[in-house]
């Protein structure tokens, strides 16, 4: 089922958008600035990240630009990223992680 929900993208090198509504498992989300579709394949609540390309292990996750963590596992597209699979770069560089 195609959704026409938002998801806020600010910047070409993101890998992760932001849910302005709801999306459900087996959305397909139309991501007209990056001129991609994508299925979901998760709940995700409004303010939560979305996983708009893959992502492999230990790499940057592109939030508004800029880097906010590093991939705790393989994220794929349409998948939510939160603290089960990022590792935040503030924790990392006050040494928590």
């Amino acid at each position: 089922m195609e959704n026409k929900s938002k998801i806020l993208i600010l910047n070409k090198n993101d890998n992760v958008g932001v849910a302005l509504s709801p999306v459900k498992k087996g959305d397909e989300i139309v991501l007209s600035s990056i001129k991609k579709n994508i299925a979901v394949k998760e709940d995700i609540n409004p303010g939560f990240k979305i996983c708009i390309k893959d992502v492999p292990q230990g790499e940057d996750i592109f939030k508004y630009g800029h880097v906010i963590g590093i991939a705790k596992t393989a994220i794929h597209e349409g998948e939510k990223v939160h603290v089960h699979n990022l590792e935040s770069r503030m924790a990392l560089k006050n040494g928590k992680i």
